[in-house]
């Protein structure tokens, strides 16, 4: 299963100033594989440019599912994390369908849950990009504990941004 914190990736694209194309980072991390892709982000029904956006990733058979944004307060908003959500459902069906696990996101509190998956029998790895990684997930990262695809090595960045 690949699991995607949309919003945790549009302000990491949005800092490194990077457009990513979702298809094809998608079949990159697939490789050969048809592993079930779910995503979870933040809404806002208004706004056009994200409905068309989110409407593009289901038909490329993401499973999007949406907090709206006007359910939160500003500090919620600013401050959304997605990793629990993202367990939670890979944990749901992991018995049942899968105990691969790739997961889309910097939150740093990856670096102490993906251990106890490891520890558990999972395959578990992270994709993002390094520069937008922080804290501890970074260290683990580096010292080779989590399995990492990085969007930011030359050749994965030509494949999943056409640059």
């Amino acid at each position: 299963m690949i699991c995607i914190d949309l919003s945790r990736l549009f302000f990491a694209l949005r800092s490194l100033k990077v457009d990513l194309n979702y298809e094809k980072a998608i079949q990159h991390i697939r490789a050969d594989s048809k592993e079930q892709v779910v995503g979870y982000t933040l809404s806002d029904k208004t706004n056009t440019a994200q409905t068309k956006f989110l409407k593009k990733l289901r038909e490329l058979g993401v499973e999007v599912h949406e907090i709206q944004a006007k359910d939160l307060s500003n500090d919620e908003r600013e401050n959304i994390s997605f990793t629990s959500e993202l367990l939670a459902t890979w944990a749901s069906i992991s018995s049942i369908v899968t105990s691969s696990f790739t997961i889309v996101s910097d939150d740093p509190a990856l670096a102490r849950i993906i251990p106890i998956l490891l520890g558990n029998g999972a395959t578990c790895r992270v994709a993002f990009f390094s520069e937008a990684l922080s804290g501890p997930l970074t260290t683990s990262v580096l010292s080779g504990d989590i399995d990492f695809i990085d969007f930011s090595n030359p050749a994965i960045k030509t494949k999943v941004t056409g640059r």
